[in-house]
């Protein structure tokens, strides 16, 4: 009679020890991620870039013609048609390498969601770089800029609806057996491969990004101040994310967890 009694209090037990905990859906807290770039291959990174930089000119002097001629007709000058060509050849060309190039990137970029009253504060900082900051209402699924003026005070903004980026072509492969604990979650391996727009120049053939992320599925939220994927959070949260492009090769974006209070 007590050996069954036994089992069957040990049966309890397991029963009990191999149901999952409720996963968190985060209201109170921060989190917070640093990005780092890491160089793996200096040359690679210069040669991918040029080539890339090559088209992207090519497609703003392309798209730009039928107006140059219009200014150039209209004012009698092919001298101004001419220097508004190179003007915007240099415009594309800073915001390219700014956005692109892995060494003139923002330097110790930080992401940070804040929980607070039911909405989100979204705080992106970076050394040397003005600080950026919006409200995310999860409940509304809207996103409100925060802007300040000379004196610091905050400028009313309209919210707009939040959106998620667009997938195309994506695929995501789970890597169940690659494991690690992350500030104590259980994560595994995932990695998603994606088809993007090319930054500055969206009607070019779009390129592959993967990022391979340590997700967990302990935390359910679908709002992360890394990644937009509506695909990923609807399954996962990454609390770490290797991220890499066709674009320009020979680096790696690198995020990695450094603060977490979520409740």
């Amino acid at each position: 009679m007590k050996i069954t009694i036994i089992i069957a209090n040990l049966l309890i037990l397991v029963s009990c020890s191999s149901q999952p905990e409720t996963p968190l859906i985060p209201e109170e807290g921060s989190i917070s991620f640093k990005r780092d770039i890491k160089i793996i291959d200096q040359k690679l990174v210069d040669s991918t870039y040029s080539r890339s930089l090559n088209k992207v000119l090519e497609h703003s002097r392309n798209s730009s013609v039928g107006i140059i001629k219009e200014i150039a007709v209209s004012r009698r000058s092919k001298n101004l048609g001419m220097q508004k060509i190179i003007d915007m050849q240099n415009m594309s060309k800073d915001a390219f390498k700014k956005t692109c190039h892995p060494n003139f990137m923002d330097k110790d970029l930080v992401n940070t969601f804040s929980f607070e009253l039911g909405l989100i504060l979204y705080a992106h900082t970076a050394k040397g770089s003005k600080s950026e900051s919006c409200v995310i209402d999860p409940v509304n699924e809207t996103i409100t800029p925060l802007i300040r003026d000379k004196k610091n005070k905050v400028i009313k903004c309209m919210p707009t609806k939040y959106n998620y980026r667009n997938t195309h072509d994506f695929c995501i492969t789970e890597y169940r057996n690659d494991t690690k604990v992350i500030h104590g979650y259980n994560c595994f391996k995932i990695l998603l491969e994606i088809n993007n727009p090319v930054p500055i120049a969206k009607e070019l053939p779009r390129v592959k990004e993967k990022y391979i992320m340590y997700v967990t599925e302990e935390i359910i939220f679908k709002y992360h101040p890394i990644i937009r994927y509506k695909e990923v959070l609807e399954k996962y949260y990454p609390l770490e994310v290797i991220e890499t492009s066709d674009l320009i090769e020979g680096y790696e974006k690198i995020y990695t967890l450094t603060e977490m209070t979520l409740k």
